[in-house]
């Protein structure tokens, strides 16, 4: 859990390692840094019909006890599989992960958006140093708009 306080330039992180406890502790906050909650909420504000394919942002990113410098890309729109769902038209990006206990520097954590209005999250792919992991939208109601992104 990250509390972010601004005027301090601190995050206040609730953090657990490994099965080892709780652990309290503060990070360092300079400039804007984003949680992965909030790093999805931005992703899904942007205006993603203007963007170019190959686009890259850098950011900030808190993870574990520290923030680093990640950048993430825009890689276009595709059509994927979402399992119990369908074909689904997605804005896909990518970023870099840091390496560590669960991640190797050189791969890329994938998400991919609805092609809609609602710019939901319908699939992530977060590379392991063996296999990976997917998650996937396992169904969407009460929306603010109709799902039009489903092929």
């Amino acid at each position: 859990l990250y509390k972010y306080d601004w005027p301090a330039g601190v995050i206040h992180a609730d953090l657990n390692f490994n099965g080892g406890g709780l652990q309290q502790m503060d990070i360092p906050l300079e400039g804007c840094a984003y949680d992965l909650p909030a790093l999805i909420y931005s992703r899904r504000t942007l205006d993603m019909d203007g963007m170019e394919e190959g686009s890259k942002k850098p950011l900030r990113f808190a993870i574990d006890d520290a923030v680093f410098e990640i950048s993430i890309k825009y890689r276009g729109v595709e059509t994927l599989k979402v399992r119990r769902v369908g074909k689904v038209k997605g804005h896909h990006f990518s970023c870099s992960v840091v390496s560590g206990e669960m991640f190797e520097g050189d791969q890329e954590l994938q998400v991919w958006f609805s092609a809609d209005e609602n710019k939901i999250p319908v699939a992530v792919m977060a590379p392991l140093r063996v296999g990976a992991v997917w998650a996937w939208i396992k169904k969407y109601d009460h929306l603010k708009h109709p799902f039009t992104a489903l092929q």
